[in-house]
């Protein structure tokens, strides 16, 4: 069994409300409030599609209620052969692997997205296009200091560009030009590009005082695509590399091709993007 976990994007208002009476997830966001000095409980169960979706704030929602949910559902899902996640989706699969303790990944991602929320740009997926084509168009996007990147390889129909507003609107202009739709995220910042340099500098402090231990079991990266060990320098450029998500379950599927996905999380973002290159993944 592989178990994915999905990103920032994938929030839902009032995702905690269904949870309200279940004291192992109130547990949960009850400890995450404490330790990051913010109103987790706000987020999940009261906040408007507005404050849910700032950075700082969605970011901390996502993970604290995707975490809790794993842990209400580890008892049932058997055998576990390797843990992935979407960008954020990543530091969940590390503390479900117990690379990081719930504590500190909660105060990681605390401090990630508020240096994230510093670095303004913009996002959009492109669909039905290949690699060689999206990285072509972001080339002809990109203008003396107004960059454009591919950020993530979600799937064979889907892939995300990423940087400067002005170069991401020539890019979706490009795209259209080439029969190619392009779809702007909700997100304000020029994720998993070279734009997230600096703030990658400054996350590498907090992760120097963390204690990570090895995976009890096996992580799949978003950079390399495969189980890595070394996971403070991964964590340390995490912001401003590309996914590589459909590589991601193409190692897992090697690793066992009769093993089933199963995606934990707020909506089915991961599992709908699966499906369209063949996958059969369950959603809790």
């Amino acid at each position: 069994m592989f178990i994915v976990f999905p990103g920032q994007g994938s929030q839902k208002m009032h995702m905690g409300r269904a949870y309200a009476e279940n004291a192992d997830i109130m547990k949960y966001i009850q400890l995450a409030s404490k330790i990051t000095n913010k109103d987790i409980k706000h987020l999940v169960m009261d906040a408007e599609s507005e404050e849910l979706n700032r950075t700082e704030n969605a970011q901390l929602a996502i993970f604290v209620m995707t975490y809790a949910l794993f842990k209400l559902f580890e008892p049932t899902l058997g055998q576990i052969n390797a843990f992935a996640g979407h960008s954020l989706g990543e530091y969940i699969a590390l503390a479900a692997s117990r690379v990081l303790s719930f504590e500190d990944a909660c105060l990681l991602i605390k401090e990630r997205s508020d240096l994230m929320k510093q670095v303004h740009g913009k996002m959009m997926a492109v669909l039905n296009i290949s690699p060689i084509e999206a990285n072509m168009i972001s080339l002809l996007a990109t203008e003396n200091e107004e960059a454009c990147y591919v950020a993530n390889y979600n799937s064979t129909t889907q892939i995300v560009l990423s940087g400067n507003e002005n170069a991401i609107v020539r890019a979706q202009e490009i795209a259209s030009k080439f029969g190619k739709r392009g779809v702007l995220l909700p997100v304000s910042g020029p994720f998993h590009s070279p734009y997230m340099k600096d703030a990658c500098d400054k996350l590498l402090p907090v992760i120097d005082k963390l204690q990570l231990n090895e995976p009890k079991v096996p992580v799949i990266s978003n950079i390399y695509a495969t189980p890595v060990t070394h996971w403070k320098s991964v964590i340390g450029c995490h912001m401003r590399a590309p996914v590589r998500w459909q590589e991601t379950l193409e190692t897992m599927k090697k690793m066992d091709e009769t093993a089933e996905f199963i995606e934990i999380g707020a909506t089915t973002l991961l599992t709908s993007m699966a499906k369209r290159d063949g996958y059969n993944i369950k959603y809790i």
